[in-house]
């Protein structure tokens, strides 16, 4: 015997309870399942170099743009000429569209102006459990 109480329903999505109870001799055993349905989706992304306005006030901001994923989790990482960026960068909350529930999240590599033209290529690597790889965007600075 089992009962089965809903959870929550959005577009696309259902979550239920359910709670089968066993009963023996000496033992009562409860057990509860948890399942959320949704398709999971791979992310897309863009990468943007800095405006021609933004440097020549001497600060050059590269925006990577990520969305489309579900679940949410996905991760973004920075490369600057092919080295990894640890610093220098700040990543937005991850934010769940209310049309079609995926979520989309952002990441900022700000540097002054003279770092910035001290190198060549910039890349933004995301991860999400859809990609057997990360998917990488890039830009070659001399070619903007």
């Amino acid at each position: 015997f089992y009962y089965s109480r809903q959870l929550a329903k959005l577009p696309g999505t259902e979550s239920r309870e359910l709670t089968p109870n066993l009963q023996n001799y000496n033992y009562n055993v409860s057990c509860k399942t948890y399942y959320c349905s949704g398709d999971d989706a791979k992310p897309s992304a863009f990468i943007f170099p800095p405006s021609s306005e933004e440097l020549s006030s001497g600060s050059a901001s590269v925006v990577c743009l990520v969305y489309g994923f579900y679940p949410s989790g996905a991760t973004i990482n920075w490369k600057v000429d092919g080295l990894a960026k640890t610093s220098s960068f700040h990543s937005s909350l991850t934010e769940q569209d209310s049309k079609d529930n995926t979520y989309s999240l952002s990441s900022t590599l700000t540097l002054p102006k003279a770092d910035y033209e001290a190198h060549n290529v910039y890349a933004c690597e995301v991860s999400h459990k859809t990609l057997s790889s990360p998917l990488v965007k890039s830009f070659n600075r001399e070619d903007c």
